[in-house]
């Protein structure tokens, strides 16, 4: 009985957090985020010879193997597919899914521990691209900051 309330609790202080962070997050400028996002991706270097020949990549450590590309040069299937797969609401959606955010509520409730986080595409750019080291914590303030970051994206 007791563990029952403590979800219940736990459950309602996790909607009127969500609830408090989205007020928030709209009234918040965006164009701090969007600067930050933009800073936050540098190419990889790349070392050629006087000939276009390719002779070594400088890779950032933090963020990888990285190369700006044009929308229209990745595959429309793979796009599609991608869509399909990881937020078939991309279109439609405020950054987050609400929907989800409770199917992951009550998976994550009913086990007892984080086994879903219903995190879509705006939500992954948000927490791999702005989120630094908090990136990898499972925690309710780390995903509800991931949201508002996704909000403010969309």
């Amino acid at each position: 009985m007791f563990s029952l309330r403590r979800h219940r609790l736990r459950g309602v202080l996790l909607l009127a957090s969500a609830l408090a962070l989205l007020a928030g997050a709209l009234a918040w400028p965006a164009d701090a985020l969007l600067m930050r996002l933009r800073s936050v991706s540098a190419p990889t270097s790349r070392i050629v010879d006087r000939h276009g020949v390719l002779l070594y990549e400088i890779v950032d450590p933090q963020g990888g193997l990285y190369h700006h590309i044009q929308l229209n040069d990745v595959p429309l299937a793979l796009r599609q597919a991608v869509i399909a797969t990881e937020d078939a609401a991309f279109y439609s959606n405020p950054g987050f899914s609400p929907r989800g955010l409770v199917r992951a509520w009550l998976q994550n409730m009913r086990a007892g521990r984080i086994v879903s986080g219903a995190s879509t595409i705006t939500q992954q750019v948000a927490r791999q691209t702005l989120l630094g080291e908090g990136r990898h914590e499972r925690s309710l303030v780390r995903k509800l900051h991931e949201i508002w970051l996704a909000v403010r994206l969309t």
